[in-house]
This record gives structure tokens, sequence and C-alpha cells, in this order.
């Protein structure tokens, strides 16, 4: 498993992401996806979300990556990339 799956499930986790498409007449309307809101309402929860790995195992993110909750104001998609704080 690479950083981008990893990413993909927690962002499809937490803010949702269209899976497919309803039709009615001509109308469409997206249909989300997303974990259940109180599995997000802390660390630990996310902690537990279970991902697959290459062989088939499914182990939890917390046995992978180290995660805290902190409050602070948000750090911009730019400055992340070119290493800023």
């Amino acid at each position: 498993m690479n950083v981008a799956d990893v990413n993909d499930i927690i962002e499809t986790a937490i803010g949702g992401k269209e899976a497919s498409l309803l039709y009615e007449g001509q109308k469409s309307f997206g249909i989300l996806v997303r974990f259940p809101e109180a599995q997000f309402r802390d660390v630990e929860g996310i902690k537990k979300v279970r991902l697959e790995t290459a062989d088939g195992v499914r182990l939890p993110l917390g046995n992978w990556r180290t995660f805290t909750w902190r409050k602070g104001p948000s750090r911009s998609a730019a400055k992340m990339r070119n290493g800023e704080s």
C-alpha cells in the first residue's frame, strides 16, 4: 500500500467521495460514500480504520502511522508541498 492509497481511503472516509450516479429522468445525483461520523470523532476512531495490504491482510491504520489531534490554523497545500510550515 502506498501513500496515495492511504490518503484516498482517509479522504473518502472523512469527506466522502462520489461512488456512482443516480439518474432520475434527465437529472443526475451523485451518490456519496463515507464512513459513519462516529468513527471519526476522535483519533482513536481513525486509528481503527482497517486498510488492506497487497497480500490481503487487513490492518488498522494505527499500526502504520502515529496520529495526533491538534487545533491550529490550516496550512495551505502549496506550503505543505514546498516543505514550509
